[in-house]
């Protein structure tokens, strides 16, 4: 069940090898792309032994299949190993894919195919709670430090004599 410590996810789609036949394995697709919890989701889904931080989960897929299908084969996977409830048909605490997203050197657009996202076989994908409003927050605050900065300079510039008519000059003489 486990390759290089990793839980076979399934195959997202249908896959076929270079003859056209099916391929039923997922380590004999294409593609494996492996899918890590950067850090523990269990939050998201309580008693869900996938969500835990370090937890491993490959997936195979054509290469010309979009990352979309991949997503919603992992959090199917992810879904179906929570823990059962007796009598409960509660969909509260099963993983949604607007609570995560998925990084591999950036973050992954659901709409992009493999190719176009630059991945190859067996890379790693991670897996983190989504992050959406702290990325707002850093940009905001990194434009403000960048006006700050402007505003600064501007300042500093007006504190040194300006020998030239122009304001073409830059010397200045510290004593």
């Amino acid at each position: 069940e486990r390759a290089r410590g990793a839980v076979d996810g399934g195959i997202a789609g249908e896959a076929r090898d270079e003859n056209g036949i099916r391929i039923t394995r997922s380590l004999l697709c294409p593609i494996v792309l492996y899918f890590e919890c950067a850090e523990d989701l269990t939050a998201l889904s309580p008693g869900n032994p996938m969500l835990r931080r370090g937890t491993t989960v490959y997936i195979g897929l054509d290469k010309n299949q979009k990352l979309e299908l991949v997503f919603q084969r992992y959090a199917k996977f992810v879904n179906a190993s929570a823990p059962k409830k007796k009598g409960a048909l509660s969909t509260v605490d099963q993983l949604r894919l607007i609570d995560v997203e998925f990084l591999h050197c950036q973050l992954l657009e659901a709409d992009n195919t493999v190719e176009a996202s630059a991945m190859m076989k067996n890379d790693r994908i991670t897996v983190q709670r989504e992050r959406s409003k702290e990325r707002l927050g850093r940009t905001d605050t990194a434009r403000q430090q960048r006006e700050s900065d402007r505003k600064y300079f501007k300042d500093l510039r007006q504190l040194l004599p300006n020998p030239s008519p122009e304001g073409l000059g830059g010397d200045a003489v510290l004593d």
